[in-house]
């Protein structure tokens, strides 16, 4: 009966998981007249990194080594069928079947230490719970980024199951020692979530399993930083360095610090959405000390409550509803395990706590198609500029659609610096360092977004600029219009006249004027 009951619970969250992504997938599509495009333009900057791998180059550009992703495993996943016709399309493939690990990871925690206890519960309640849980790990939204987010959640899913298992006095089970050794490698804010797992792995006196985990997990990571200062990249990869604010800056260590308690109290304090997994953390901590727990429950919840803390106060946070997911899910599930394990949680009880949980993500459901729609109407379009008119060097500031499928061609220039070293460690991108960078890169189109830079390089010559009728952008304002520029580099009248030729092939509800 138990199993019966377990697989009919996981069905529902795969029928709720694949139902939502189809309606997703079928609006998004009606949204850009059957031209497909992830939600984020970051996606492609791995699509076009999984491109250079499969001919064995780590970077954007076939002539220069870059370090663009912030997964070391996702674009190695991609990469075998980057290059063929299905590569764009393979990364949506790939979530759908990480989201089945994660369904599966979450329904397995949900029947042991809920459904066992609530064997009546109604099935209309079920239902919504499992929408709810799926909702708390965004997997809609997530799905649909085309990047490692959704293989991020199943693999902190199986490091709170393993935790759960320890807090009932059983041994963490290998699956939940492969989530946690393999976790950082796909993002390195994982390490969080491994250090728990590890943890209590140690406290079981299981010393060997758990200096294995470590060990696995850390490898990788070391192995990488070695290739990256092999090819004379920093350490770590530019995109961890400048998100983080670690390069390009000019502070020091200690003023970086303050940065990040500031940054923390801005998110977990101040930010409503943020709230929630605060007052988590703070519940972790209380479950941890209280008169109810025995010495191991002590230990695992501790080390549970520390995970947590560790992303609330060093973590990354929003981007579009996708950096604190993990902890948010994680936090959710040890919770639910330990609240049903003490006493008997009503399935309106649970179904409510849930909703608070997973509230945030509801307008990222919502958005989601919006904003692909907003990246086919103009990054897709920068990409088809750059691809099928201009057949030159260019520089951008948003990277993703523009390298994609042209890093074999020419060179592409991030001023913003996910994909360039030099870009990322200057901290002033003046006019007069912009204008050289350009030169030296031979770039003859420029195309970036104004309010971005406090200005352009008076040598180049704004010829066109793209804009959104319906304003279906991102970031107040600063990313609605994407101006053009020829550099010295490039014949005037020749843009000009490919630019006019160019305006005239705008989708509908955005148009190219002309200068």
């Amino acid at each position: 009966m138990r199993v019966i009951r377990r697989r009919t619970f996981l069905f529902r969250l795969l029928a709720v998981y694949f139902s939502g992504s189809a309606i997703l997938l079928i609006t998004t599509l009606w949204m850009t007249r059957g031209h497909f495009s992830y939600s984020l333009d970051d996606a492609y900057i791995h699509l076009a990194l999984a491109q250079q791998i499969a001919h064995g180059h780590y970077g954007l550009n076939a002539s220069e080594p870059s370090s663009p992703s912030s997964s070391i495993l996702w674009p190695f996943l991609i990469a075998p069928l980057s290059r063929t016709g299905l590569g764009a399309w393979f990364p949506l493939i790939l979530n759908l079947g990480f989201g089945v690990l994660a369904c599966t990871m979450i329904g397995r925690i949900v029947e042991r230490w809920w459904i066992s206890r609530n064997p009546e519960a109604p099935v209309g309640m079920q239902w919504l719970i499992a929408f709810l849980l799926i909702l708390v790990a965004n997997l809609f939204g997530l799905t649909f980024m085309g990047m490692e987010h959704v293989l991020q959640i199943a693999l902190v899913s199986g490091c709170a199951y393993g935790l759960l298992e320890a807090y009932e006095g059983r041994p963490i089970p290998p699956v939940a020692l492969f989530c946690a050794a393999l976790a950082p490698s796909v993002r390195y804010e994982d390490l969080a979530f491994t250090l728990p797992v590890v943890l209590s792995c140690w406290f079981q006196g299981r010393r060997s399993a758990a200096l294995l985990t470590g060990g696995c997990s850390l490898i990788p990571l070391a192995g990488f930083s070695l290739f990256l200062h092999r090819d004379g990249l920093p350490w770590l990869p530019t995109s961890v360095l400048v998100k983080g604010g670690v390069i390009g800056n000019g502070t020091n260590p200690i003023h970086r610090v303050v940065q990040l308690l500031r940054f923390a109290s801005q998110h977990y304090i101040l930010d409503v959405a943020g709230n929630t997994i605060l007052l988590m953390g703070v519940v972790l901590l209380f479950l941890a000390w209280s008169k109810k727990a025995n010495t191991t429950q002590k230990k695992v919840l501790s080390a549970a409550a520390l995970g947590v803390w560790l992303v609330i106060g060093f973590g990354p946070y929003g981007w579009f509803y996708r950096y604190e997911v993990c902890v948010r899910i994680f936090a959710t599930l040890i919770l639910l395990g330990v609240l049903c394990s003490r006493q008997r949680v009503s399935a309106g009880v649970l179904a409510t706590s849930l909703a608070v949980a997973g509230s945030p993500y509801i307008a990222g459901i919502f958005l989601t198609p919006i904003v692909s729609t907003r990246i086919y109407r103009q990054q897709f379009q920068m990409h088809r500029f750059a691809d099928e008119f201009y057949h030159g060097n260019v520089a951008v500031n948003d990277l993703g659609w523009v390298s994609y499928d042209h890093g074999d061609k020419n060179y592409v220039l991030d001023l913003w610096g996910l994909g360039s070293t030099e870009a990322a460690m200057q901290g002033d991108k003046s006019t007069a360092w912009m204008e050289d960078i350009a030169r030296r890169h031979d770039v003859g189109l420029v195309m970036i977004y104004p309010k971005a830079f406090a200005d352009a390089p008076r040598s180049w010559v704004e010829i066109g600029v793209i804009h959104q009728r319906d304003g279906l952008f991102l970031g107040g304002g600063m990313y609605s219009d994407v101006s053009f520029y020829a550099t010295p580099q490039s014949d005037l009248p020749t843009m000009q006249r490919l630019i006019g030729q160019f305006a005239s092939t705008m989708p509908p509800e955005t148009w190219l004027s002309t200068q």
